[in-house]
């Protein structure tokens, strides 16, 4: 009966810290590893790419200065965006 009223009076004195709540994984750990590589399919898509870049380049440059401007564009932005080629990003 002694021991029992030490291990109170200890646990009086002393209380135990509270357990940190578990962590729960709603998501299960996802390996990531790189795709395939669809050899047609990125040819055909970077066609594309290129297709967009050089169209949005020329839309550009025909812009008049006060939609650049609306855009926060200078001249000298427009230029240098257009004188890359469409390969380049």
């Amino acid at each position: 009966m002694a021991a029992l009223a030490s291990t109170r009076e200890n646990l009086r004195r002393d209380p135990v810290p509270a357990m940190p709540a578990p962590r729960l994984r709603l998501v299960p750990p996802v390996a990531l590893r790189p795709a395939r590589p669809r050899p047609v399919a990125n040819w055909f898509e970077r066609l594309e790419l290129w297709a967009e870049r050089a169209r949005e380049r020329r839309l550009l440059a025909e812009a008049p200065d006060a939609m650049l401007h609306d855009l926060g564009l200078s001249r000298a932005d427009v230029s240098r965006e257009t004188g890359k080629r469409f390969w380049q990003g």
